[in-house]
């Protein structure tokens, strides 16, 4: 009787064991199974990620190509690869040229002497835009803008506040200061870079060369300046230069009398096909304020 009981334990016990190992089996198989499942989903998704990037990228290629060839021949070669498809928004800067900026200072110099013949076609208080032809072929060397009224604020306060304006603080991406170049005290020498988006959404650059020079007189300030802007990227080979006077002076009545011209030579293009391409957003973008 003993015995048959002992043995019908040691069977239980058996018994027993085998399920608690079958158990932990099938949990292991279980837990495998999960992990697989997972790594096979996350494998799909994966892959047709891959497929949609591979798919969107034959398409980006396609437009890309398709504008190319409505392009007219010849247009690409006129952007350089490291503008074209550099992977900064704009063009590195160029370095200063001193020697540029000197003769930009004595041509500035030069318009100075010029002043009472300017300011002499005024006539009457207000503002005079004109287009200047060529007698002859009827060609426009340039455009002036003239205007004249009264500030209502005495010399003394309006001729240091007008200098300061002169500096164009507000102009301060990729701005440069040239040292050395002028009176330091009645010169200022500056470069920067102009971005706007045209109404196309298409961003577009140019670089402008800014002198203005300070000419103190008895009873008289004198400002002269000439900015010179180069477009960038596709705007590259378009040139456009603008020189102004503003005189200051006592009004006879209270407050300052303040004489502004402007002279702006036509833009000028080093090629046809710029021309017909940019001329309009060129314009667009000088006019920002």
């Amino acid at each position: 009787m003993v015995e048959e009981l002992s043995r019908q334990l040691q069977e239980l016990q058996r018994v027993n064991i085998s399920t608690k190992l079958g158990s932990t089996g099938i949990l292991a198989d279980s837990t495998w199974r999960d992990v697989a499942v997972h790594q096979r989903h996350q494998r799909v998704l994966a892959e047709a990620e891959q497929r949609r990037l591979f798919t969107a990228a034959k398409m980006q290629a396609s437009y890309i190509k398709k504008l190319c060839d409505e392009l007219p021949n010849g247009f690409a070669q006129l952007i350089p690869p490291g503008i074209a498809w550099s992977g900064s928004p704009h063009p590195t800067r160029p370095p200063v040229d001193e020697s540029m900026y000197q003769a930009l200072v004595e041509r500035v110099d030069a318009c100075y002497t010029q002043i009472d013949d300017v300011l002499g076609e005024f006539n009457r208080d207000g503002v005079t835009s004109s287009v200047h032809q060529n007698e002859f072929d009827g060609e426009v060397p340039y455009f002036q803008h003239l205007n004249q009224f009264t500030e209502p604020y005495d010399y003394e306060h309006t001729h240091p506040t007008m200098w300061k304006l002169a500096k164009l603080l507000h102009r301060q991406r990729d701005r440069r200061d040239v040292r050395g170049v002028g009176d330091l005290n009645d010169t200022v020498v500056i470069r920067f870079r102009l971005v706007h988006a045209l109404t196309s959404g298409a961003g577009v650059s140019m670089v402008q060369r800014y002198v203005h020079r300070r000419f103190r007189e008895d009873k008289r300030t004198i400002l002269v300046w000439k900015t010179l802007s180069e477009g960038e990227g596709v705007f590259r080979g378009v040139h456009a230069e603008e020189t102004g006077w503003v005189c200051l002076q006592p009004s006879v009545e209270e407050g300052s009398t303040r004489e502004f011209a402007s002279v702006k030579p036509r833009r000028h293009f080093k090629l046809q096909i710029v021309v017909i391409l940019t001329t309009e957003n060129f314009i667009e973008c000088y006019k920002i304020p």
